[in-house]
């Protein structure tokens, strides 16, 4: 179980499932100019749209669904190719151009992850949002604020650690501790149903850095926690160790109404 989560972990980052495993129409041509506010806005409703467990119609999903879920899809996909800066514009068209020819691959499976990473790394310092650096070190995050408003929130996780960490993000539904919730057996945990997951991670390996962007639609509480096996130092390494929450790595925040 805890291998298959890593693996998924490579995956599941903003943005990166919408370019790397979904259906979307033929790209359209990219606008010389763009608009960037328009492209931000659109980055986050395709990080919206993808984010939450179940909402990729399978393969054997009812066509209905399938073809409502690529109309959306493809609508935010062709609008981000349209108003994507000039300095963004390559890597949109080149990550869009590769998924169109094998859209259910990953990100390293079709040469994307560079232009990913350019993307994700483009609306963290260009769009406005509110950001939020992390630091990660063996077993503990520094940074996170106790209270944050409800909207859209860059998070950086910068890893000084020596193990590979990330950030996974839910939300808490009732008053059990964190604790006591992350301290359940995960099968347990999921049936449940006691933290949504939001299907947003941010991931880095040593030295390195990562961006999850996160909005935040509801008020509430809100946690963070890192799932990686203790003694990860790849993350393409596969372990069934103890994960980083059994050394206390988590936060807990609440966001506010804006």
């Amino acid at each position: 179980m805890r291998g298959e989560r890593i693996a998924a972990v490579l995956v599941v980052v903003v943005w990166a499932l919408v370019l790397a495993g979904l259906p979307a129409a033929e790209p359209a041509a990219a606008g010389p100019a763009g608009t960037l506010r328009t492209f931000c806005r659109t980055v986050v409703e395709l990080t919206q749209l993808v984010a939450v467990e179940g909402a990729i119609p399978d393969e054997d999903a009812p066509q209905r669904k399938i073809a409502k879920f690529e109309t959306r899809l493809a609508k935010l996909f062709n609008r981000a190719e349209r108003t994507a800066p000039p300095e963004i514009v390559n890597d949109v068209s080149f990550a869009s151009e590769l998924t169109y020819l094998d859209v259910r691959g990953t990100p390293d499976d079709l040469g994307i992850a560079e232009p990913i990473g350019a993307i994700k790394r483009f609306v963290a310092d260009e769009c406005g949002f509110k950001t939020v650096t992390v630091t990660a070190r063996e077993y503990e995050f520094e940074g996170i604020p106790k209270t944050l408003r409800t909207g859209t929130v860059v998070f950086e996780l910068r890893n000084e650690g020596s193990e590979v960490h990330e950030m996974a993000f839910g939300r808490i539904k009732g008053d059990a501790p964190l604790e006591a919730l992350l301290a359940l057996p995960e099968e347990e945990r999921v049936s449940l149903n006691r933290i949504q997951e939001l299907g947003l991670r941010a991931v880095a390996a040593p030295a390195e850095s990562d961006v999850a962007l996160v909005t935040f639609t509801r008020p509430g509480r809100y946690a963070v926690a890192d799932f990686v096996p203790v003694g990860t130092t790849s993350v393409e390494a596969e372990t069934n160790a103890a994960p980083h929450t059994d050394e206390g790595m988590f936060a807990e925040f609440r966001v506010k109404k804006r």
